[in-house]
């Protein structure tokens, strides 16, 4: 048991340290609330047509492209991601996988999330600082249960 402890901080040396505890300690509770979702098997009431939903995207400059659009860099405050069937529940999880495999990267006030499925990848978005957290909140908030 020693023996793995001290391997411990080695296996830290690569985790992207440009997020503040702030920020980490937000996107584990992402996680966790993920995981209770997937656990317990209730995925229903995150729906992308939600009216207060759209409503928050458009006063925010948000976008998110869910539709198939070929996966590439481009404009701040946009999400391009693959879905399953709830947009809003995989965005989350995109967010999430990002976050876990290093691929949630700040610099300065802005955000790039990356996330791959076999090689390929699956989501890319730019979010200022602010906006990205709000709309993770805001999801979270209109999820009818």
């Amino acid at each position: 048991m020693s023996s793995m402890r001290m391997n411990i901080p080695a296996t830290f040396d690569n985790i992207n340290t440009s997020l503040n505890d702030s920020e980490v300690k937000y996107l584990y509770k992402l996680l966790f609330y993920l995981s209770d979702i997937e656990r317990s098997g209730e995925s229903k009431g995150f729906d992308v047509r939600d009216k207060k939903l759209n409503q928050f995207l458009k006063s925010e400059c948000i976008k998110l492209d869910y539709k198939n659009t070929p996966i590439k860099h481009f404009e701040k405050n946009t999400i391009i991601f693959k879905k399953g069937d709830s947009a809003c529940l995989y965005l989350l999880k995109h967010i999430r996988n990002a976050f876990a495999h290093g691929h949630l990267i700040k610099n300065k006030n802005q955000y790039e999330i990356a996330d791959f499925y076999d090689g390929k990848m699956t989501a890319y978005g730019l979010f200022s600082s602010s906006k990205l957290f709000n709309l993770v909140d805001k999801i979270i908030e209109y999820r009818k249960k």
